[in-house]
């Protein structure tokens, strides 16, 4: 089997918290739409979590939408899964 070399040694995911964020994010987005309702519910998982209770998770959700649109669906919850 191939190696994607784009996520290996270049992986754009920068932290556990940015993995948690864009496996849950592109798991909401499977249908290619994000309700209000659904984008809130990401939010109050990730808080739900002791690790995750103090830290400002706007930048990481801009980084989501950003890199889930460069990388595509995929690549994208390959290279957040390549961090957990």
């Amino acid at each position: 089997m191939e190696k994607d070399t784009t996520i290996i040694g270049e992986n754009p995911i920068q932290s556990e918290a940015e993995a948690w964020l864009g496996i849950l994010y592109t798991c909401i987005k499977a249908d290619h739409y994000i309700s209000e309702a659904e984008s809130k519910s990401l939010t109050r998982i990730l808080y739900s979590k002791e690790k995750f209770k103090n830290m400002d998770f706007g930048p990481y959700y801009e980084t989501a939408v950003s890199l889930y649109r460069e990388l595509g669906q995929l690549k994208y919850i390959k290279a957040c899964c390549s961090w957990i």
